[in-house]
């Protein structure tokens, strides 16, 4: 289970995200932003990054006001987390 905090959401929304074949637009993901925290169950860190910008969207390594979304896995870090929530009234 991931969850992705979409920007602008006051309460996280829940995915349950299975990655083996992936197919999208080009550049479906333009001008978003994410920030990965936590270990994600279903794809390796690396892939996820990769997959986010195979489709034109940038992985950033720190939540900000820039952060489109955030894609959270068990154990994430409790100070991004802590930063999301901030964020989430920004």
């Amino acid at each position: 289970m991931i969850q992705v905090l979409p920007e602008g959401s006051k309460l996280p929304v829940l995915l349950s995200i299975t990655v083996f074949k992936s197919q999208g637009e080009e550049n479906c993901l333009e001008g978003l932003t994410f920030v990965i925290t936590g270990v994600l169950e279903s794809i390796e860190r690396d892939d996820a990054m990769d997959l986010i910008q195979r489709y034109g969207g940038k992985v950033t390594g720190s939540v900000s006001k820039k952060t489109s979304y955030v894609v959270v896995g068990r154990d994430a870090g409790e100070s991004k987390l802590s930063k999301v929530r901030t964020s989430l009234t920004l």
